[in-house]
């Protein structure tokens, strides 16, 4: 895993994996707090790992706004600017960056330390405290490793065992380990001798409702997309980097690739689905068009449900191991060296009205299985942490489920980004009100204002093109009957990018692949009524199958008592 680990007050010099290491001894509190950096070269001038008799600073990812930044405050040195930053901003300072990051800024003269992710969460931060140290870390297992090493023993959570049975995911900070909590988006903890605080330095519940006009929305709709695609594609240019995309047949990628391209950055794009589903169909009909290098990588058969461990690896175990495998396995067929950042179209239906319910504030998540529901009710506390239902599945559908995509593509020295992900396009969004968003509409009428040309080719959603709203409602109707066509035929595989279902059911080596591994790993499960569920659960479809294989990796890889 790359980034950072860290251990405030390594009393037993715990050895730390990393490339790089810097420790300090505090002459106030006497506690020795130990550094450790891994990193790849790619964006190396927007990381950073250094200190100076002051501050220990550390900066890993890729901050897109970071030129903009040395100019306006006139700071060319980056050690400088942070530093600058830090005594103008304090704990607000993470969010003068934009894009894929963690960080953390050690005082030495307070002997105080301050850690945080970006955002969107698309880079992940986990901490404990295990007895009268703390160890924060991007990787999970250095925890686990670090609390077996120390004598404190490894349990399995098992409230976040019905999250991932549920959701398919965990809900805010959960782990699968007690005691091991991850931060959420925008959030920064605080160590301070033997006190932790949790904090947000950013904070979507409180943005408010706009009164904007119709117009005006979507005019900032437009200007704060285009700004956040230009900063994307900058970095690459700023790095000699090529253009590398995902093209789909959805609207969200081709939002990406069309809109790029038509402002000078040419891609290449890949796609990944089931062989002659509309997503390859589609995307080769726009790739051909915009004359773009495509590549398709087939799913055909699931082979990708294969491995399991790295999966697993790349989720950290927060998310079921299927969510992403099939993006990992398209990465592996793609050689990025020459390219840049992976650009994609990462929730852009999803914050452009796909989380609004017809019914007003509807707090539910969609569930992967409801055999252990009842297990996993949300409590109104929980529930009280948000301001409408857009932001509480923004926390916990997209930067709890979705954002192992962004781990999956660290995995490849590289980062994942989407201008719908942008932080300042995220408020936009949230700043209009509902009813205006639903069902997409704001989202088609934005696309058939500025973007026509987008709608010559056919949505896979809908299978017609995206010029009225009309035609969204008749898809209801028209998938319904194409559903019950294919599945008389049994021809699923003709419905679906990644028809799991289908496949599991036409492939025996990875039935018995299931079975064998179930058959393995549930012997470590020594709570009889847990061991009872897990065989109920893997009774079921194959997402429920994957659920607990998901878990069951977890518990073997880790050494968790159960």
């Amino acid at each position: 895993m790359f980034g950072f680990n860290i251990i405030y007050d390594n009393s037993i010099s715990f050895s730390l994996e990393g490339d790089n290491f810097l420790s300090y001894v505090g002459e106030k509190k006497r506690k020795q707090i130990s550094f450790s950096y891994t990193r790849f070269e790619k964006f190396s001038n927007d990381k950073i790992f250094k200190e100076d008799k002051d501050f220990i600073i550390g900066i890993d990812g890729v901050i897109l706004n970071l030129n903009k930044l040395k100019n306006s405050h006139g700071i060319s040195d980056y050690f400088k600017l942070i530093k600058d930053l830090w005594l103008k901003r304090s704990y607000l300072m993470p969010n003068d960056f934009k894009g894929e990051f963690t960080g953390f800024v050690f005082d030495k003269n307070t002997e105080k330390l301050f850690v945080f992710c970006n955002q969107t969460a698309t880079k992940a931060v986990y901490y404990s405290r295990c007895k009268n140290a703390f160890i924060i870390s991007s990787d999970i297992s250095t925890i686990v490793d670090f609390k077996a090493k120390i004598g404190a023993e490894n349990v399995l959570n098992k409230n976040a065992v019905y999250s991932m049975f549920t959701y398919g995911a965990m809900l805010e900070n959960e782990t699968l380990v007690q005691g091991v909590d991850r931060l959420n988006a925008g959030e920064y903890i605080i160590i301070d001798d033997i006190k932790l605080s949790l904090n947000k330095y950013q904070d979507f519940n409180q943005i408010t409702y706009s009164t904007n006009s119709k117009k005006q929305n979507l005019d900032l709709l437009e200007n704060s997309f285009e700004y956040a695609l230009k900063l994307e594609y900058h970095k690459d240019l700023e790095y000699g980097y090529n253009h590398i995309a995902t093209l789909s047949g959805g609207l969200d990628s081709r939002m990406n690739v069309m809109l790029a391209n038509n402002m000078g950055y040419k891609n290449d794009v890949f796609c990944f689905s089931q062989s002659n589903y509309l997503d390859e169909q589609i995307s080769r009909e726009i790739s051909e068009g915009f004359d773009l290098n495509y590549q398709f990588i087939a799913l055909d058969e699931g082979n990708y449900f294969n491995n399991i461990r790295e999966n697993v690896e790349i989720g950290r175990g927060t998310v079921f191991y299927l969510s992403a495998a099939h993006f990992n396995y398209s990465l592996e067929k793609i050689d990025l060296e020459k390219y840049g950042l992976v650009h994609t179209g990462l929730i852009g239906d999803a914050i452009l009205g796909g989380f609004i319910s017809n019914k007003p504030n509807d707090f539910s998540l969609k569930k992967m299985s409801t055999k252990f529901d009842y297990k996993k009710e949300l409590s109104n506390e929980t529930l009280s942490k948000y301001s409408s239902e857009e932001t509480f599945k923004l926390q916990n559908r997209i930067f709890n489920l979705i954002n192992v995509g962004a781990f999956t593509v660290e995995n490849y020295q590289s980062y994942l980004v989407s201008p719908f992900m942008d932080v300042d396009f995220i408020n936009t969004c949230l700043s209009i009100p509902p009813d205006l968003k639903r069902n997409g509409k704001l989202y088609l009428e934005w696309i058939n204002k500025y973007h026509p040309e987008l709608t010559k080719y056919k949505w896979e959603r809908t299978g017609f093109k995206p010029t009225h709203f009309w035609k969204t409602n008749l898809s209801r109707y028209s998938n319904k009957i194409k559903l019950e066509y294919f599945r008389l035929l049994k021809k699923e595989n003709r419905l679906s990018m990644t028809p799991v279902e289908f496949w599991f059911r036409e492939n025996e080596k990875i039935q018995l692949l299931y079975k064998n591994y179930f058959d393995e790993c549930i012997l470590l499960v020594d709570d009889s009524s847990l061991r009872k569920d897990f065989e109920e659960m893997f009774k079921g479809n194959v997402f429920e199958k994957a659920m607990v294989i998901t878990v069951l990796n977890f518990i073997k890889e880790n050494n968790i008592s159960v």
